[in-house]
């Protein structure tokens, strides 16, 4: 458990399928972090979310009801944020499903505990670090007025921390802007005059786009990033083939009915 309460902290696990890797993932986080503190943020648009008794759910419809900027779930990540509020903390931990900890999650968390910034992840960075990221150009609404690219700021999103104040300023601007969750999210943070800041490299293993089949085994409490455990890794591939072939298939359909034509 986590010694240190002098602010509630609660951690959400996102996902968008139920995997046997997800369920050890929610077994592990509970037994570390406590199981009131730890819930599942649960993208429904196309899979029946898994019971669970801290289960907080979205879908792509409700998202775009919501926000004319809406372009999926994986683009805009509003969806999942503001389903963090009913939470009730004052900061909340978003930890996609693929992210691995090699060790206790509590006392990789807890590297964190003395920070009061609003919005924290991994990478961020400034304009000027990488102008030829497509996400400056991503904001849509009046972000896009408000912010000129060169004073926006950008970020990678497997992990993430919110305050209330953070989730406060996303549910006001829904409607009105929106955007590339790594770029929008903390630009956001920044024009609504919050405190944006990385989080320590105290907490990385490997946050990147490297795929581990398994966690390196030291025990140091990191995370690492894509981590696919082999069965799941497997599915993954089964499907990455099947989706291949029905693409090369629609591709020569598409040519044979041209020449006839």
């Amino acid at each position: 458990m986590i010694a240190d309460r002098r602010f509630g902290i609660a951690v959400a696990i996102c996902a968008h399928e139920d995997t046997p890797h997800l369920r050890r993932m929610l077994a592990d986080f509970r037994r570390s972090l406590g199981a009131d503190r730890v819930y599942l943020v649960f993208d429904a648009s196309k899979t029946a979310p898994p019971k669970d008794p801290h289960l907080l759910t979205f879908t792509n419809a409700e998202c775009a009801a919501r926000n004319p900027y809406h372009k999926s779930n994986w683009h805009n990540a509003e969806g999942k944020i503001l389903a963090l509020r009913r939470a009730n903390a004052d900061f909340i931990w978003m930890i996609e499903s693929d992210v691995g900890c090699d060790g206790d999650i509590a006392t990789c968390l807890s590297r964190c505990r003395d920070s009061r910034a609003d919005f924290m992840a991994f990478r961020i960075k400034k304009y000027a670090d990488e102008p030829e990221w497509a996400g400056w150009d991503s904001l849509r609404g009046e972000i896009a007025d408000r912010v000129p690219v060169e004073d926006r700021v950008g970020c990678f999103f497997p992990v993430t921390r919110y305050s209330r104040a953070m989730l406060e300023a996303v549910e006001r601007n829904m409607g009105k802007s929106s955007g590339h969750c790594e770029a929008y999210v903390p630009t956001l943070a920044i024009a609504e005059g919050l405190v944006v800041d990385e989080l320590p490299a105290s907490m990385e293993g490997d946050v990147g786009f490297a795929i581990y089949a398994t966690l390196p085994g030291r025990g140091d409490h990191r995370l690492y990033h894509k981590y696919v455990p082999e069965e799941q890794r497997a599915v993954h591939y089964y499907y990455y083939y099947i989706a291949s072939a029905a693409l090369l298939l629609l591709v020569v359909v598409i040519i044979a009915t041209r020449r006839i034509s």
